[in-house]
């Protein structure tokens, strides 16, 4: 009997060892199961927190743009004139989650630029003669176009559209370029101030020594040939004293500034993205380059052989001044293509062979628009709207006023949803152009 009490015992201990070891095991579980649970649950709310900050950072931009306030610096809210749109930045932070978006905006187009053609000058109506092809609206002083007959040659294009009659004075619009002209000054006195030198370095090689939003600058003439290991940090901007060359096969960077105070050159097979190349005399792309740029300038620029802007690039100069016998202050030759808007905003009212003008020639494409206080030779094709104050082209010994032969101007093929700079409208509806979220 002693034996049989002993051994229950035995058991009744056993038994109390497994329960506890069960129940051990059921609380470890349990507490791994609410552990992940907790994890998990954390997780989603710092994505919820994340979700929560973009939405702010967001809404914070359409807030801005909405607003109508200066291109200044409120808050979380930077903002400033980048060429011819505007960069923004947006910070905004939810518990521990930040966030900073940067875009680029540019502005909806007013009604004029949905036209084919829109021709200030009122002095004579518009003549087409040639194989030229237009298909669109034509808004000028006068309801007629006149179809020529050139050099006993008959007009053989076609013209697929209405001529409307308009007072040009006030349906032609102005362009407010103070805000591009401001950059242009504070490219110039850069060069002027005296603590520059603290920012020069030596050569190519020491860029990669620089950081994210440096000013650089080089004291002489520059010929730079990159390649595909060369690497431009983000946001910095390069000024020099001089000349600048850059050729090669590489790629310049994003939202890098390049300044020359003279002559910029760049040749290659070059890629950029948002980049702003500025010059103080003249500028020449060639060869391959592809890049997405604002070209900007006091001086003359010219695109030849396959150089591709790619959208949405803008050309402007604002020169006045005549540099021997050039009077194409923004000159595609060869096959260049622009994919952008070609801007020249002053009105210098001299006599109609003195003009100013933006000339296109045979092979060259601009799908966009054209935007000119001067005149514009066009031999080669528009995809979309060219706003002048005159036409012009040259058949020795005559020169033909408001007459355009041989030329392509089409208004469809251009697209909906296209762009243009900052400063046509007073009542500017911007676009996002470009959304990144930067990395904090």
């Amino acid at each position: 009997m002693k034996q049989h009490q002993e051994i229950a015992l035995d058991e009744q201990g056993s038994a109390l060892i497994t329960v506890l070891i069960i129940a051990l095991i059921v609380a470890l579980f349990i507490g791994a199961v609410l552990g992940g649970i907790y994890v998990q649950s954390t997780f989603i709310q710092q994505d919820i927190d994340r979700t929560k900050a973009l939405y702010r950072a967001e809404q914070q931009i359409y807030e801005f743009l909405c607003s109508g306030q200066e291109l200044d610096s409120t808050g979380t809210i930077t903002s400033i004139n980048y060429g011819g749109f505007l960069k923004i930045s947006s910070f905004s932070q939810v518990k521990k989650q930040k966030i900073t978006l940067e875009v680029l905006a540019g502005a909806i187009p007013d009604s004029v630029f949905n036209y084919a053609i829109a021709l200030k000058d009122t002095n004579s109506s518009l003549s087409v003669t040639g194989s030229t092809t237009i298909n669109g609206d034509i808004a000028s002083g006068s309801n007629q176009i006149e179809r020529s007959t050139f050099k006993g040659f008959p007009f053989r294009g076609s013209f697929s559209g209405e001529a409307k009659k308009k007072n040009m004075r006030d349906f032609f619009p102005s362009f407010r370029y103070k805000y591009i002209e401001e950059q242009l000054d504070k490219h110039t006195s850069f060069f002027e101030s005296e603590n520059k030198s603290q920012f020069a370095i030596r050569d190519l090689s020491e860029l990669a020594q620089s950081q994210e939003g440096d000013t650089l600058y080089f004291s002489g003439s520059q010929e730079w040939s990159v390649n595909q290991t060369t690497t431009f940090p983000k946001d910095i901007v390069v000024s020099v004293e001089g000349n600048l060359s850059i050729t090669g096969d590489g790629n310049l960077g994003t939202y890098t500034t390049f300044i020359a105070r003279d002559t910029l050159s760049v040749g290659g097979s070059i890629t950029a993205t948002h980049a702003i190349l500025s010059a103080g005399t003249f500028m020449e792309l060639r060869d391959q380059v592809s890049m997405n740029a604002q070209l900007i300038s006091r001086g003359r620029i010219q695109l030849r052989d396959q150089v591709y802007l790619t959208y949405p690039s803008m050309v402007y100069t604002s020169t006045i001044t005549f540099l021997g016998e050039q009077q194409e202050m923004i000159h595609l030759q060869g096959e260049s293509t622009v994919d952008g808007t070609l801007v020249y905003p002053i009105e210098t009212g001299r006599f109609n062979q003195e003009q100013f003008r933006i000339k296109i020639d045979e092979n060259a494409l601009l799908r966009g628009s054209i935007y000119n206080q001067g005149q514009t030779e066009l031999d080669g094709t528009v995809y979309g709207s060219v706003l002048t104050k005159q036409f012009y082209f040259y058949e020795p010994p005559t020169i033909y006023i408001n007459w355009i032969k041989d030329a392509e101007i089409d208004i469809t093929q251009r697209s909906q949803d296209f762009i243009v700079p900052i400063g046509f409208s007073d009542s500017t509806k911007y676009v996002i152009l470009d959304w990144k979220e930067v990395n904090e």
